[in-house]
């Protein structure tokens, strides 16, 4: 029963606030108890899940009336008409959504992420001024947003409404030392801070982003991850030369599953690596018996295609961040899926097949250019790389040879 009272009054609480927000009316100081206020950036730890793991940001208002309600920049619905194609293509849409802190806060506790909660010095004013912009923005004209992982993302969202409402701004002095926040960090460096526990996770995230996200970004560009905004606001000053965090706590501790590292044998590394031996062994026999193996070369040139329609429609179609700067595009590409029944064919008849030759050139120079590129590979991409390598190897020798002659 007593639950059941505790959700009526939550709800009761939010319907009044919403109502409240939705007529964006002037609010006073006095009509707000702006000041017994607090004012809260709360930062969510990542979770297990793909869409969890680089954590989450909200603003959190409670006051002594009973009022402790969330905002949050990171509602997005999942029934919206061709939800996936805009996902991919990078034209999702998030909004503003306001629920009670108790909400917000057992949904981070059932899955086991942490919550940290940095109320903020802000007067009066600021409280106020913060206040009737998130109301502003939770206008249905204006609460729904074009969503962008690096550049306009709910932390960010959170930490340009804050800004915003501090008399002379907010004065950033570096991060402390929990993230790595060097001046060579790259979004691919964050990336991997978030994602290193889970290495097929990482590698696929490594094969979809281009050069782009390996240039050097400045502080204000790390804050897109919400454990970097955080940092820098421990630091932070105003303009005044107070601190911008008046307290720092953690409302929900992590959950020990939740900080275990997935622990796998078959990593990336370690698949390719065994299937580059055995193509190398595979090689050996080719070359002994002077033949090639086209229905294994089919079944790699098949996974070779399918793998480069994704980076090849990320790379010329979609809008996400750094996507279009990918050269593996030149190694993975839907080309060999229109050469596979040409290898076949040509397999079937025991010819040879002169796509292995332009392959192997194409393959052998990537592989030869790849230490020089402005763009971070990373093991299993050399694995790869030289796995497609080894499959054109021993029919392109072969008809090097016969041209030679």
């Amino acid at each position: 029963m007593k639950h059941r009272v505790q959700k009526t009054d939550a709800i009761y609480q939010l319907l009044t606030f919403i109502l409240l927000a939705s007529m964006s009316m002037p609010v006073a100081a006095d009509d707000f108890h702006a000041d017994s206020a607090t004012v809260s950036l709360l930062t969510c730890s990542g979770g297990r899940e793909v869409y969890e793991q680089y954590g989450h940001t909200a603003i959190r208002f409670n006051n002594n009336r009973g009022t402790d309600i969330t905002f949050n920049y990171g509602v997005f619905d999942f029934n919206t008409p061709d939800f996936v194609y805009r996902f991919i293509k990078g034209a999702t849409d998030y909004q503003l959504g306001i629920e009670p802190f108790e909400y917000f806060r057992s949904s981070y506790a059932r899955r086991g992420s942490e919550v940290r909660e940095q109320v903020l010095n802000l007067t009066s004013d600021e409280k106020v001024r913060l206040f009737q912009s998130l109301c502003v923005n939770f206008q249905p004209e204006n609460r729904i947003y074009r969503y962008n992982f690096f550049y306009d993302n709910c932390t960010l969202r959170a930490r340009d409404m804050i800004e915003g409402s501090v008399e002379g701004g907010i004065k950033y002095n570096g991060f402390d030392a929990d993230v790595p926040a060097e001046e060579t960090v790259s979004y691919r460096d964050i990336i991997h801070h978030y994602n290193s526990f889970d290495p097929w996770n990482s590698f696929g995230i490594d094969m979809l982003l281009g050069s782009g996200a390996d240039a050097c970004i400045t502080d204000k560009k790390k804050m897109f991850a919400p454990q970097y905004l955080s940092s820098s606001f421990r630091k932070a000053k105003k303009d005044n030369g107070e601190a911008i965090v008046a307290s720092d706590n953690v409302v929900v501790a992590a959950s020990e599953d939740t900080l275990k590292p997935v622990v796998t044998v078959l990593t990336p590394s370690t698949v390719f690596a065994i299937l580059l031996l055995l193509s190398v062994v595979a090689c050996y026999y080719e070359f002994k018996k002077k033949t090639s193996y086209w229905i294994v070369n089919s079944i790699i040139y098949l996974a070779q295609g399918l793998a480069g329609c994704i980076i090849a429609f990320l790379s010329t179609c979609s809008v996400h961040p750094t996507v279009d700067s990918n050269w593996l595009v030149w190694v993975f590409n839907p080309l060999p899926l229109l050469a596979i029944p040409y290898i076949i064919y040509k397999g079937v008849k025991n010819r040879e097949c002169a796509y292995h030759r332009c392959a192997f050139v194409v393959i052998a120079l990537f592989l030869i250019a790849m230490p020089l590129i402005p763009q971070k590979f990373v093991l299993p991409h050399y694995l790869l790389v030289m796995l497609l390598l080894s499959r054109s190897a021993v029919p392109a020798y072969y008809q090097f040879l016969k041209y030679k002659k």
